[in-house]
């Protein structure tokens, strides 16, 4: 598990043209005095911090995750299901938020979730 800062920023100088005046932009990287965010012609690159103010900043928890996927032939689909390995699932409320149609999950416990994702773990 990493922990980051993700940040937010607003451009407030007229003098860019590929930098809109007032538009939020997510930072990608930080250095001491740039920051580099995607500008408006789609290219990740660096401008100074004097011209740029922070509008938000908010703590992001980045997990390694385990993905098994699975293919059904009958619908052509294939379904993938994302398992964060350094997760302790026991102090954590889990939420499926989207299963097969043939497979809910949404009714199952805690416990029961719990359950399946160790057996997918251990599978993968």
């Amino acid at each position: 598990m990493k922990k980051r800062i993700e940040k937010v920023v607003e451009w407030i100088d007229r003098s860019n043209s590929v930098i809109t005046e007032g538009k939020r932009y997510k930072v990608f990287t930080e250095t001491e005095d740039y920051y580099s965010l995607l500008n408006d012609d789609g290219v990740i690159y660096p401008y100074p911090k004097e011209h740029l103010k922070v509008v938000s900043e908010r703590e992001v928890l980045e997990f390694d995750e385990i993905i098994v996927s699975k293919y059904d032939e009958k619908n052509n689909e294939k379904t993938s299901l994302h398992i964060y390995s350094d997760v302790d699932l026991e102090n954590y409320d889990l939420k499926v938020i989207a299963t097969p149609k043939d497979n809910p999950l949404e009714s199952k416990s805690k416990e029961e979730l719990i359950e399946i994702i160790k057996e997918l773990k251990s599978k993968a």
